[in-house]
This record gives structure tokens, C-alpha cells and sequence, in this order.
């Protein structure tokens, strides 16, 4: 049975990932001028990424994102893992994987003759947290069963949905998606 105290804690454990995502964002880091695909094309033509997956961008994802799970810890948010090295790795695995997921993402859009910034329904909404739970799935809460992981991911749509609106209304991002 899906608890509202389970879909909190749940909420808690994916805010490393919550984060990572935001983080290029925050940060500002899309201005590296170091793309991770350096330039180059695939043989469709088209860009690998493009210019707005940055290494810069990638590792501040990680990082950050690891750090907001440290503070969960820290602050005895969630200590559902018996160490504190376990409940980093999970922090640094969801991490990890949200901007491995943005990544493949970008990937599959340039396949598919997107440009940059240009919306692509439930791929910009999920890939991030499909990749994330993938990283984790050895590590994840008990509670996170798959009634939880659509739950979590009809959330996690609509966190992202009115993270990018604000980050947009603030002048952080050029699109609201």
C-alpha cells in the first residue's frame, strides 16, 4: 500500500538526483566552453550531444548532488542506509545517474533532429529519473516497489515541470522545459 509518509521519504531520497539535474542550471555551467562530445558528429551528421552538455556541467551535477545526500544525512533526513559510506554511494550513484540519463537524453534528441532546447515530452521529464533509479536499483529503499517508482516518477515529472518554470521565470533558463 503507497503511504504518503513512504512517497515523503522517497521524495528525500531522490533530492540528490533533484539537484544533480539543477545544478548545471544553478551554476550556470552550459557557458563551459567544453562540450563532452567536443564537437564532433555522429554519422547521422548531427552533433554527438551538442553544445549545452558541458563536462563542467556533468561533474558539477555529481558533485552537487552528492553533497545535498550528505546533507540529508547530516540532518538526519533519511538514514535509511546503515552507514554513512553507503548512503554517499547511493547519493553519488543517483547523481551519477541523473546526468547520465540527461546525457542519453540529449543523445536521443540529437537522433531525432532536435535542436537544442527544443522539448521532447516525457524525455526531458524522465530521463534523468529513470537513469537514477537504474543506478541505484541494488540500493534502493524497500519501499520504492514499482506502484512507488510511477508514483515517484508522476512526481518527478511534475517537480521538474515547475523547477524549469521557475528557473525560466528567474532568468536562469532560456526555455520553460
Amino acid at each position: 500500500m503507497l503511504t504518503l509518509a513512504d512517497l515523503a521519504q522517497l521524495l528525500v531520497f531522490m533530492l540528490p538526483a533533484y539537484f544533480a539535474n539543477a545544478a548545471p542550471v544553478l551554476f550556470r555551467t552550459g557557458r563551459s566552453k567544453t562540450p563532452m562530445d567536443m564537437k564532433m558528429r555522429f554519422y547521422d551528421s548531427r552533433r554527438v550531444l551538442g553544445e549545452g552538455k558541458t563536462w563542467v556541467g556533468f561533474f558539477t551535477g555529481v558533485v552537487t548532488g552528492t553533497a545535498v545526500g550528505y546533507a540529508t544525512w547530516a540532518l538526519g533526513m533519511l538514514r535509511i542506509y546503515p552507514t554513512m559510506e553507503q548512503h554517499l554511494l547511493v547519493a553519488f550513484l543517483l547523481s551519477l545517474g541523473t546526468m547520465t540519463g540527461d546525457v542519453v537524453g540529449s543523445f536521443l534528441k540529437r537522433r531525432l533532429a532536435m535542436k537544442k532546447g527544443r522539448p521532447l515530452f516525457l524525455m526531458d521529464q524522465l530521463s534523468f529519473y529513470v537513469a537514477a533509479i537504474l543506478f541505484v536499483l541494488p540500493w534502493r529503499p524497500q519501499a520504492l516497489d514499482f506502484a512507488m517508482f510511477v508514483a515517484l516518477g508522476a512526481v518527478t515529472a511534475l517537480v521538474h515541470y515547475y523547477a524549469n518554470v521557475i528557473a525560466y521565470k528567474a532568468g536562469l533558463k532560456k526555455v520553460p522545459w
